[in-house]
């Protein structure tokens, strides 16, 4: 059985998809997300959409550790366990 965190990934990384981001896109992404502290993902998501940026960056940031992993939320922890991941 996976940890919580690596399930979280893999979540992540099944949401990337086929998505391709520009380094601007990325770059700008993380200079408005705070790197200090812990986060929830609700909090990243709102973050993201204040700065127009596409929601679904954050898989992408999160999964290759531009930004750390958000704390535990229920939420999150009830999409892995609905794709049969955790």
């Amino acid at each position: 059985m996976l940890g919580f965190n690596q399930t979280a990934l893999l979540y992540f990384y099944q949401r990337i998809g086929i998505q391709s981001w520009t380094d601007q896109l990325i770059d700008k992404a993380i200079k408005v997300i705070p790197t200090h502290g812990k986060l929830l993902f609700t909090e990243i998501q709102k973050i993201i959409e204040n700065n127009s940026l596409p929601v679904d960056i954050a898989y992408y940031l999160i999964f290759y550790k531009y930004i750390p992993m958000p704390v535990y939320i229920p939420a999150l922890v009830e999409a892995v366990r609905s794709r049969g991941l955790l």
